[in-house]
Formats: C-alpha cells, structure tokens, sequence
C-alpha cells in the first residue's frame, strides 16, 4: 500500500465531504514544518537557474503521487536509482490541469 508523505497536510474537502483532486500548499521558508523541504527544493531550482524565487508550492495530488511512487518503483528494480530532478515551466492558466491531471507528453510544447 502506497501512502502520501506524512508531512503533507490534509487533503481538504468539498462541499460533500470528497477529497480534493489537488490541494496547493505554499511552503513557508520560517515554518519549522516548511524549512527544510522550502531549502532542498529552493537548492535543487538555484542549481539550474539563477532566477529569484518568488514562492514556493507543494501539489498534494495524492492519486498522482501514489502512481509516480508505482512506476518509480518499478523503474528502479529494472534500471536502478537514477532518478533526476527537473523544473517545468508553463502558462498560468494550464496549472490547474497538470496538477489535477499530471504532465502530459501528448502536449509537449502546449502548454
């Protein structure tokens, strides 16, 4: 059973009480629960971009986490741990479909 990360914060709900698809959590750099996530992600962007970071989110989509856990499991028993991590830009109003839908190749240059 795949689980989300524990420090992900509760999934709010809506209306009817159903989860949320995705939930955004800006992370804070001086919360002491934020600070050390804030910092390895701020480390990773600053390696490949020298750009001012204006704000930092955390997508908790947990569907899309647990098969990314999926699918990297199974890419490591074939290949081995070689996971690299990248940074993806896009246009503000296609945000919300990746982060409820995921990335998707098919799209690649769209959006």
């Amino acid at each position: 059973e795949v689980s989300v990360p524990e420090y992900w914060e509760p999934q709010p709900r809506d209306s009817n009480g159903k989860e949320l698809v995705s939930h955004l959590v800006c992370l804070d750099p001086n919360k002491p629960n934020h600070k050390e996530e804030y910092k390895k992600i701020s480390d990773h962007f600053l390696q490949t971009a020298n750009q001012k970071i204006l704000q930092i989110e955390r997508v908790q989509n947990p569907s899309l986490f647990k098969q990314y856990i999926i699918k990297k499991q199974s890419l490591d028993e074939k290949n081995g741990s070689n996971e690299k991590i990248l940074f993806h830009g896009t246009k503000g109003d296609k945000i919300k479909e990746i982060n409820e839908s995921g990335l998707n190749r098919n799209y690649a240059g769209i959006n």
